[in-house]
């Protein structure tokens, strides 16, 4: 968990664009100009946390698919109110208050992170009794991103 949230810090008013990888993905080499681009036109929008280039396999709510906004199948990208992890880039704003928020939560040693319907409590759950809890970011992002924002997923 700790080279997600503890190392990326955006600074104020940046442009920059964080991308966060899964050690065990590939990307398209067009993964820069699609962030470039998406990033360019939500950047802006204050219901957007942030994109990803996960693509629609997101089956996070326990037992039944999560339904997407109404997009027509020949459109590129799609939005979720959930976090994409394989290959989040969250906007600098929405990263620094989750850190924040983040840091001021971990504090609170009986606090555990859950979301009602997620199917990752389970794993969460799972992790927590193994005494792995501390290697998952995800929960306490969607937590704290999700709550207010939706993600930019791409189709590919």
């Amino acid at each position: 968990m700790g080279q997600w949230v503890y190392t990326c810090r955006p600074r104020e008013n940046t442009h920059e664009i964080a991308l966060i990888l899964e050690n065990d993905i590939d990307i398209s080499s067009l993964t820069y100009k699609w962030l470039k681009m998406v990033d360019s036109h939500f950047r802006t929008v204050p219901s957007f946390g942030g994109y990803t280039i996960q693509t629609e396999n997101v089956n996070y709510i326990k037992d039944r698919i999560r339904p997407v906004t109404n997009m027509p199948k020949t459109d590129n990208i799609f939005v979720y109110r959930l976090l994409g992890t394989w290959g989040f880039s969250p906007k600098p704003t929405e990263w620094r208050n989750f850190q924040d928020w983040f840091h001021e939560m971990h504090k609170n040693e009986t606090f555990k992170p859950f979301m009602p319907g997620l199917a990752i409590n389970r794993w969460f759950q799972k992790f927590d009794k193994e005494g792995r809890a501390n290697s998952m970011w995800e929960l306490w992002a969607y937590i704290s991103i999700t709550e207010t924002s939706f993600t930019l997923f791409t189709r590919i």
